[in-house]
C-alpha cells in the first residue's frame, strides 16, 4: 500500500538523534456551490459541496525554518478549490476532485501527493439528509 504522507528525518537539537515525522497538510470543510452533476437540474441550479484537501510533500524545510515561504499556504489551497470549481462544469464529482488535485500539484512543486474529498449534500433523487462523496488521491510519478 502506498504511503500517503511524507516522513522527514530531522535532527533533534538536544541529542542529535534523527526523528521521523509524518507531515500532512490539511484544509477541511471548504463549502462551495458547484454547478456539477449528472442531471440538468444540478448543473442549472447548483448543489452544495464540501471539499477537504490533504497534501504531503517535502515540508521539512518549513518545519526547520518555521517559515511560511517553505510550505503551502492554506489560503492558496482554498483559492485553488474555488477557482477550479468556477472554471468548469463536471458531470462527476470525481472529475472535480481530479481537477483540484491536478491544479494543486501543478501549482506547488513541493507537494508529492494530494488527496481530495468532495461531498455532495442532498444529491438529486436522494433524501434530504443524505450526502454522497468521493475521495481521490493523486501522486507525482
Amino acid at each position: 500500500m502506498p504511503t500517503r504522507c511524507a516522513f522527514l528525518m530531522l535532527r533533534d537539537g538536544s541529542d542529535g538523534v534523527p526523528h521521523s515525522r509524518r507531515i500532512s497538510l490539511t484544509v477541511s470543510g471548504i463549502e462551495i456551490v458547484g454547478y456539477h452533476g449528472a442531471t440538468q437540474e444540478e448543473r442549472r441550479s447548483g448543489c452544495r459541496l464540501v471539499v477537504d484537501v490533504e497534501a504531503s510533500g517535502d515540508l521539512g524545510s518549513a518545519v526547520a525554518a518555521d517559515d511560511l515561504q517553505n510550505t503551502v499556504d492554506y489560503r492558496r489551497v482554498e483559492r485553488t478549490v474555488l477557482a477550479v470549481n468556477r472554471r468548469s462544469q463536471y458531470t462527476l464529482i470525481e472529475s472535480l476532485a481530479n481537477a483540484i488535485a491536478e491544479q494543486l500539484l501543478h501549482d506547488h512543486s513541493i507537494l508529492n501527493a494530494v488527496t481530495v474529498r468532495v461531498s455532495k449534500r442532498q444529491p438529486a433523487g436522494m433524501g434530504a439528509r443524505v450526502a454522497a462523496g468521493v475521495e481521490l488521491e493523486l501522486k507525482r510519478p
